[in-house]
């Protein structure tokens, strides 16, 4: 652009040779020119390359939908449809007008300047002409690129209405361009919105139907009231079938949300008194489609409607299931009724009303399996029973009730297990007890049975994982767990090899989905705990290399969704790490800069976050390095406020009595302070449950307890 701007300065100069600024003001100045030579470039093109230029621009320009400012893009040449579009690409990049380079291994194209689209007549029309779609594209994008990353979730496809509308006219504009992934984000939009139209049309016509057909005979058979009542009692019987069966070719695609609109005009229906004579069969039915009316509620968060819908179901049930005692479908739609109510109270933290409803559940489930003994779904209904009740103790902090809870659980899936041997399911089903199980044993201080169980559950899983993306992922949460726990069984060794094993695994299927945000988080990770898990040493200038690029790339992850707790915790504590790397390469103030960074992060997410465990450890242990930091660069800096605050939130978690974490960061917490004796009952609990990790060594030994303190 400058220097074709200087052509024509020197081109038009004066005879004297003298450059003149009447012929710079009429180039437009340097970003005028390069309008004035994209112009005479493309008018020595063909008609058909001129047509192709319009498809080009939709590839190489971006309007913000907030602030309508124009930017340029890079767009890959696989992106050109004809020969013309080709050609035009090639002749402005000979032109210097647009530049050619990889993006990410990918041959790709852009403009050279954004004056390009500023500064170019015939550029800035079409700009304007196609301002609302280019903002709407870019809307698109960036909603299509959420629902890539979260698999396809069909919760993140664009609602009916105008979002939809709007887009498909973009796909059917000529001349412009949007990517595959934009295109079919837009298409399984489309067909999400006629398929919901299609499923709502049939079932308001259904129930609108059925109710007609329930009202003619009511009114035509009045002489014979009996007969009405029967027939009445039928066409609900059918109803409630229709909408359960909808709903059971529904829920695997999870799509229940396309029942929203019927389901008030449903449980308008379904809440209406039973006839005298409704049989049990035909009140489990309704019963069953109340449910699923709870489940379509929940979805759409209309709590109320939902729980309105159990306690209708509940009424029918329990005079039902006083009459008959020993129907099967009965009891079963009570423990369902049972399990829901529990579910909804605990998700809003309502412990006591969620165990009472919970309770009743296994009792349900009990009476279930007593009235089917070999029906396996009785079983397997037992089982989520106990293992929902575990659930609510763990939450209580009585560990050895969620213990008890959780095995009974797990014996019962084992009693299935003998019966579906090769189920690969109830395998994984099976390792998911075993992981809940180790969890008590973790949280009572018996590392050693924790580790047993964790051994168990990937023992199951290693079989079955193969080809199945979330299953690997399930083992490596298991051998991540393994590698943290052989650390603090003081096996280091261990740690790091079992640690090298989940990176493995998490290669292969972040090879698979490289847009899984959390699969790429735990791949950090892994990499991280490597250099954690290495004897101390000076770092290397390769070693600061990684956990900065391993730091950025978290960071980046972490901003993409912000309101991940789990993705700000792993970005702090690569922080941490990088920090701790620094403090050995003698990069001191380098380190307690990024340190004082990791802690401000956290600083955001703390309100509301004193009684959750992850947090407080996370942020306990910031506070407890950046006190060693003080403490090692010798330079004055106070380290016990650090060490008096960490010390208090580690006070206020009620269940650190067995927990090793919270335990071990105690002992940090007041040996930093000089208060080895507060901590006595911390170290004999630690040194009992045979915690051995280097660093909390370490510590003790540089910080040993006075003479003389009993």
């Amino acid at each position: 652009m400058l220097q074709y701007c200087l052509n024509e300065l020197y081109r038009e100069r004066s005879e004297d040779g003298v450059l003149r600024f009447e012929i710079y003001r009429q180039l437009g100045g340097i970003e005028g020119a390069v309008g004035v030579r994209a112009e005479q470039v493309v008018s020595t093109m063909t008609t058909a390359q001129m047509d192709a230029l319009p498809h080009v621009l939709s590839l190489l320009v971006n309007v913000g939908e907030d602030q309508s400012a124009v930017t340029s893009r890079r767009s890959a040449f696989n992106m050109l449809r004809t020969e013309e579009e080709r050609e035009l690409v090639r002749v402005m990049i000979e032109a210097r007008l647009f530049v050619s380079e990889l993006s990410g291994d990918v041959p790709s194209f852009g403009v050279a300047h954004e004056a390009l689209l500023r500064r170019w007549p015939r550029v800035a029309d079409w700009i304007e002409r196609h301002r609302n779609a280019l903002q709407i594209r870019m809307r698109l994008e960036g909603q299509a690129t959420r629902w890539q990353e979260s698999s396809r979730s069909r919760d993140l496809l664009l609602p009916r209405g105008s979002q939809i509308n709007q887009a498909s006219e973009l796909l059917s504009l000529r001349d412009f361009a949007l990517t595959p992934l934009a295109a079919e984000y837009v298409r399984a939009s489309i067909s999400r919105a006629r398929f919901g139209e299609r499923i709502r049309l049939g079932v308001t016509v259904l129930i609108a139907l059925l109710a007609i057909l329930a009202g003619i005979l009511g009114i035509t058979a009045r002489s014979a009231q009996r007969d009405a009542e029967q027939k009445r009692a039928d066409a609900e019987g059918l109803l409630t079938f229709m909408l359960g069966d909808f709903v059971e070719k529904l829920r695997p695609l999870g799509r229940l949300e396309l029942l929203d609109n019927v389901a008030g005009k449903a449980m308008a229906y379904l809440a209406q008194p039973t006839t005298e004579n409704a049989s049990a069969g035909a009140i489990a039915q309704r019963a069953k489609a109340l449910h699923v009316i709870y489940e379509i509620n929940s979805k759409r968060a209309k709590l109320q409607e939902g729980a309105d819908a159990l306690q209708v179901a509940r009424q029918l049930l329990r005079p039902a299931i006083a009459a008959n005692p020993a129907d099967e479908a009965l009891v079963r739609q009570l423990a369902v009724n049972s399990f829901m109510l529990g579910q909804f109270h605990m998700e809003r933290g309502q412990l006591d009303k969620a165990e009472k409803y919970i309770e009743e559940y296994v009792g349900f489930a009990d009476k279930y399996a007593a009235v089917a003994p070999d029906n396996i779904d009785s079983w397997i209904e037992q089982s989520y029973a106990h293992n929902n009740l575990g659930s609510i103790a763990m939450k209580l902090l009585d560990y050895s009730r969620a213990a008890a809870e959780f095995q009974r659980a797990l014996d019962l899936k084992l009693k299935i297990r003998k019966l579906r041997p090769n189920d690969q399911s109830l395998s994984v089903d099976l390792s998911n007890s075993y992981s809940w199980l180790a969890e008590t044993h973790l949280k009572t201080g018996d590392l050693k049975g924790a580790m047993a169980l964790y051994h168990q559950e990937e023992s199951l899983l290693r079989p079955v994982h193969e080809g199945n993306a979330l299953w690997t992922y399930r083992l490596v949460l298991s051998l991540m767990r393994q590698s943290n726990l052989s650390q603090a069984l003081g096996n280091a060794s261990e740690a790091l090899t079992t640690v090298r094993q989940a990176e493995g695994f998490l290669d292969r299927i972040v090879g698979q989905d490289p847009s899984n945000r959390s699969w790429l988080a735990r791949l950090y990770q892994t990499r991280m705990r490597q250099i954690e898990l290495q004897s101390p040493k000076p770092s290397t200038a390769a070693e600061l290399a990684l956990l900065t690029d391993l730091r950025n790339k978290l960071s980046a992850l972490a901003d993409q969704d912000p309101k991940n707790s789990n993705l700000q915790y792993l970005l702090a504590k690569a922080k941490q790490t990088l920090a701790s790397a620094m403090m050995r390469a003698s990069k001191n103030d380098d380190a307690m800069h990024t340190i004082n960074d990791a802690i401000a992060g956290l600083d955001q997410l703390k309100e509301g976050k004193s009684n959750d465990p992850i947090f407080v450890t996370m942020y306990s242990e910031l506070l407890l390095a950046r006190a060693d930091m003080r403490a090692e660069r010798k330079n004055g800096d106070d380290n016990s406020s650090d060490c008096r605050l960490a010390a208090q939130l580690l006070d206020q978690q009620k269940q650190s009595k067995g927990d090793f974490t919270i335990l071990a960061l105690q002992v940090r917490a007041y040996t930093c302070q000089g208060q080895q004796d507060n901590v006595r009952p911390q170290i004999a609990a630690l040194e009992t449950m045979g915690f051995r990790d280097p660093k909390y060594l370490q510590h003790i030994s540089t910080h040993p307890p006075k003479k003389g303190m009993q």
